[in-house]
């Protein structure tokens, strides 16, 4: 966070581009991964995402949010900044207390959905 703290000091408009980038970056690993666990049919890749998605959720424990959301909010300077999914669902992203439990809901969601993939990638192989 240092780092990311005097590259804002240092030139706002390359932050800015360096925000935009990261954002683009976290939607393709996340759409990547979310392709491979609930699309695809390559198991291989399957557990390779279910690996890489359960890694992700102890890095999201461990930094208490996700990591890339949270240098993406620093270098734009925004304080609603939640994520990717703010880019698309701005309204429900308003109310802080209402946006904690809906980030709760989405990971018990995903998570899951990724167990019941799991079960009948399993059961019916």
């Amino acid at each position: 966070m240092k780092y990311v703290k005097n590259l804002i000091d240092y030139n706002k408009d390359i932050a800015k581009i360096v925000g935009f980038t990261l954002i683009l970056f976290h939607i393709i690993i996340i759409n990547i991964t979310m392709y491979f666990l609930f699309l695809s049919n390559n198991i291989k890749y399957f557990f390779y995402s279910f690996y890489f998605f359960l890694f992700v959720i102890f890095l999201n424990i461990y930094f208490k949010g996700c990591i890339f959301t949270k240098i993406e909010k620093k270098l734009l300077n925004l304080d609603n900044w939640f994520g990717p999914q703010t880019l698309f669902f701005p309204q429900f992203y308003q109310n802080k207390k209402i946006n904690k439990k809906l980030i709760y809901f989405q990971t018990f969601i995903l998570i899951f959905s990724v167990i019941f993939r799991l079960y009948t990638i399993l059961i019916f192989r």
